[in-house]
């Protein structure tokens, strides 16, 4: 899908959950935030402000909106693969992000550098790796959903190091957006994305088979 398909797509699963929300009584912890397109002074200034340079596909996102929010969350009996989630969110700011990657660069050092000061050069390398990371989504639990590079890949960081810290969770940020509506922005923390992703594996694999017994629970009650 291109870029443009991707972003309506987020829009149209917002409503789907939202009337999936309705009839299952499930809490809306915030409805749905919409603001139009960042122009391209605004997105300098904040490139400015950053002292870097905003991943393009981050930029393109921004010039459809410059901030959505949306959140949900429910209480209800699930397979038990997914017996973690309890919310959905998704969200995205430009006018935080120098707030957030001032968040992001703390818990660098604190997460990263100092375990790692009796090995420099390992603490620099961690400190490089994270240094193009913009982050996009901040988690509930104080961790990020970042991306960074060319084309935009996505990546965890987990405040805690745990086992998804680090760990690309799409190709591309469009990617990414695709995966999370489909699976109705199913909660971003790292145990609530486990159950969709084989961790282990050293690429980037979606275990389709969860993601789609995770759609069909969320659609059994328009059976």
């Amino acid at each position: 899908m291109g870029q443009r398909e991707v972003f309506e797509q987020v829009l149209r699963q917002v409503a789907w959950i939202k009337g999936i929300a309705q009839m299952r009584g499930w809490d809306l912890r915030q409805d749905l935030v919409l603001e139009g397109p960042a122009t391209e002074e605004e997105i300098k200034r904040v490139e400015q402000e950053l002292g870097m340079e905003i991943p393009e596909d981050c930029k393109d996102l921004f010039r459809f909106s410059k901030h959505l929010e949306f959140r949900y969350e429910y209480d209800e009996e699930m397979p038990d693969e997914f017996g973690s989630n309890f919310t959905g969110d998704i969200n995205w700011n430009l006018s935080l992000l120098k707030e957030q990657l001032e968040y992001l660069r703390e818990w660098v050092e604190v997460a990263l550098v100092v375990p790692l000061h009796y090995a420099p050069e390992a603490a620099g390398e961690a400190v490089a790796w994270w240094a193009d990371k913009i982050p996009l989504i901040e988690v509930a639990n104080g961790d990020i959903i970042a991306v960074g590079g060319s084309p935009a890949e996505v990546f965890y960081f987990s405040c805690k190091e745990y086992d998804m810290h680090g760990m690309k969770l799409a190709g591309s940020l469009w990617e990414f957006l695709a995966f999370h509506a489909r699976i109705g922005f199913a909660g971003c923390e790292d145990w609530q994305l486990e159950p969709f992703f084989d961790i282990a594996s050293d690429s980037v694999r979606v275990k389709r088979e969860n993601v789609a017994r995770f759609v069909e629970w969320l659609e059994k009650c328009q059976a």
